[in-house]
C-alpha cells in the first residue's frame, strides 16, 4: 500500500479471508488490525497464529472472549 485509507465495512468482516506476504510486509500488523476491530465490533473470529501474535494481543485485553487451542487436549475440537 502507498499509505492511502483502506477501509473493510461490517460485511466484508464476516467472510474468509488470507493475509499473505513477504516478510516484512506488514500481515501481522495488518492480522491485529482486523481481528481488533472485528472483536471491538462483536464479530467472532477464528485465526491459526503459529507465531502467538494475535493470542498476545487477546490475552492483553480483559474485553476479548479468547480461547486458546494448542492441539493437547484431546476433546478441545469435536467434529460431527
Amino acid at each position: 500500500m502507498d499509505g492511502s485509507k483502506f477501509e473493510l465495512d461490517r460485511v466484508s468482516l464476516t467472510k474468509h479471508a488470507i493475509i499473505l506476504g513477504a516478510t516484512g510486509s506488514g500481515k501481522t500488523v495488518l492480522s491485529k488490525v482486523i481481528v481488533e476491530e472485528a472483536a471491538l465490533q462483536g464479530i467472532p473470529t477464528f485465526a491459526i497464529d503459529p507465531k502467538g501474535d494475535i493470542a498476545n494481543l487477546a490475552f492483553k485485553s480483559a474485553s476479548f472472549d479468547f480461547t486458546k487451542w494448542s492441539g493437547k487436549e484431546a476433546d478441545a475440537l469435536k467434529i460431527n
